[in-house]
């Protein structure tokens, strides 16, 4: 038990009944419940890593994750021959978007296009390995708040 919640079993056999004392039960009981705790702090450990890995509006990939991904996946077709296509989408204007909407609305429309996403049948022999989210990330540089893509964007129209 680990915060009033188990996490494992601890069983112990004897071949003849009362094998252990009280003594043994109680260190029994001690070594079982440091179990517990570790068992726990691993199942924890391994939430927060899925939680620090995963967009929690489109339960993708969040930005660096995905382009680790991008690099593997682009590193082991490279090495095998094997043929990989890569898809980027993005929400025009989600900045004015957000300024006039609100960040909730921006939010949901960045659910509901990340749920179109997700339910894109596969056709054939080509399936999705993998999705991301790049979140904001200036198309020209790659980094968060650069002023280019601003700049760029006005004069594109």
């Amino acid at each position: 038990m680990s915060q009033g919640e188990a996490v494992g079993v601890l069983v112990l056999g004897q071949m003849y009944p009362y094998a252990f004392e009280d003594k043994h039960m109680q260190m029994l009981s001690i070594i079982g419940g440091q179990a517990g705790i570790v068992l726990a702090n691993d199942m924890l450990e391994f939430r927060v890593k899925t939680l620090m890995a995963i967009d929690v509006l489109t339960g993708f990939l969040n930005h660096r994750q995905f382009y680790r991904q991008v690099v593997k996946e682009f590193i082991k077709a490279n090495s095998s021959g094997t043929p990989i296509s890569l898809l980027l989408v993005d929400i025009d204007r989600l900045r004015d978007f957000n300024s006039r909407y609100g960040h909730g609305a921006g939010d949901g429309l960045i659910e509901m296009v990340g749920s179109v996403l997700r339910n894109i049948p596969t056709l054939g022999p080509f399936r999705p390995i993998w999705r991301g989210r790049a979140g904001g990330a200036c198309p020209w540089c790659g980094s968060f708040g650069c002023g280019e893509s601003r700049g760029r964007n006005k004069n594109r129209g």
